[in-house]
């Protein structure tokens, strides 16, 4: 890797995050019990709650001491065999001291970047935006993401992509409601989860702050000026929740088919706006309401049925992606070879014509 690149890259915090957490709450147990939080302690607890071999808690404490998430301190015991004897002994940030005079920010609270890669949501040396919070490690950048040189202005995909102004701010909230309707039920699955788990100490964790509601908030103030903005938030609920739950939880898989959810909508609406609000908004006959751009019109045969009208939404090489008239709307990949031109004769398709397909081509007729 190129010198010049790797002088951007930074350290900033080496412990994982979800074992910080479980950490943490060994502190607070022993101490709960009016015992000196040391290496032993801790380590018993991790072991029995969570499985961890006491190598591997004694190096994440480590690193959670160099990441100023766990204070170190020595301690005289007061009783038992270790009374009178100094032994190390683990904090809570905070704790250990006097409490800050209200107002004074501490150094994680002014940080100005995020701690954790914005793609894989761990630590390790990353590369910093130029533009946002974001951090990447290389290794987790695309090529076309990565930067050509050390001195140049770099900035990561979310912020390439937000330059590209979509819509106006009354269109960006006419057809991204639908798309916040939906984050919103799939976020309750969300809380459900993650009800009653958080460390009231998460906010050293979580840089960015985010949830569905604020992404509503973001909406109806018309801060989103392209949809790839608003992708982005949808991706940092993503990379909280992995934080704060591990990659592998439960919440994070929720937030990720959230994520994925967004990322399909948004692609319907970028193939035809027209179509993705009348197929949300449901007025009487939206099938039928022109479009603008047209869609192509055809016979589409899907195996095992005869020839169905329907419109064209896309075409990749020798597939076309069409919604049918009539009663369900169904979409389907249908192969070239199966599609007609609407202008064919029926008598040359040989369909067989029930109730089902003369709706369909009722409804064709209204829109034609």
């Amino acid at each position: 890797m190129n010198k010049e690149i790797m002088s951007r890259v930074v350290k900033k915090r080496l412990a994982d995050p979800k074992v910080v957490q479980y950490v943490w709450a060994a502190i607070e147990v022993v101490r709960n019990q009016k015992q000196i939080a040391n290496m032993d302690r801790i380590s018993k607890y991790l072991s029995r709650m969570f499985g961890m071999h006491p190598k591997e808690t004694a190096r994440q404490l480590s690193l959670a001491v160099k990441d100023g998430l766990v204070v170190e301190t020595l301690t005289v015991g007061c009783k038992g065999s270790k009374a009178g004897i100094e032994q190390e002994g683990y904090w809570l940030p905070g704790d250990e001291m006097e409490p800050e005079a209200e107002g004074n920010k501490q150094e994680w609270e002014a940080e100005s970047h995020d701690w954790y890669c914005f793609e894989c949501h761990l630590p390790g040396d990353v590369l910093e935006c130029d533009n946002c919070f974001r951090v990447y490690h290389l290794k987790c950048l695309p090529d076309e993401f990565k930067p050509k040189d050390g001195g140049s202005h770099w900035q990561c995909g979310a912020c390439r992509g937000s330059k590209k102004k979509n819509l106006n701010k009354q269109e960006m909230s006419k057809y991204l409601r639908f798309i916040v309707q939906r984050m919103k039920e799939r976020a309750v699955d969300l809380a459900k989860k993650g009800k009653d788990t958080k460390h009231p100490m998460y906010k050293r964790l979580i840089h960015t702050a985010l949830e569905v509601s604020n992404i509503h908030e973001n909406l109806s103030e018309g801060k989103y000026k392209s949809f790839d903005e608003f992708k982005a938030d949808a991706q940092l609920i993503v990379h909280n929740t992995a934080i704060l739950y591990g990659v592998n939880s439960d919440q994070a898989e929720i937030a990720r088919l959230l994520f994925s959810d967004t990322c399909h909508e948004l692609n319907e609406l970028l193939l035809c706006k027209t179509c993705f609000y009348l197929s949300n908004a449901r007025p009487d006959n939206w099938f039928c309401y022109p479009c603008s751009p047209n869609h192509d019109l055809v016979w589409a045969k899907m195996k095992g049925f005869g020839y169905w009208p329907a419109k064209v939404l896309q075409r990749e090489e020798n597939q076309v992606d069409v919604r049918f008239f009539g009663h369900q709307h169904q979409r389907a990949w249908i192969p070239s070879d199966n599609i007609q031109d609407i202008k064919v004769k029926v008598q040359q398709l040989q369909v067989k014509r029930s109730s089902g397909w003369k709706k369909a081509c009722e409804e064709l007729e209204v829109y034609q």
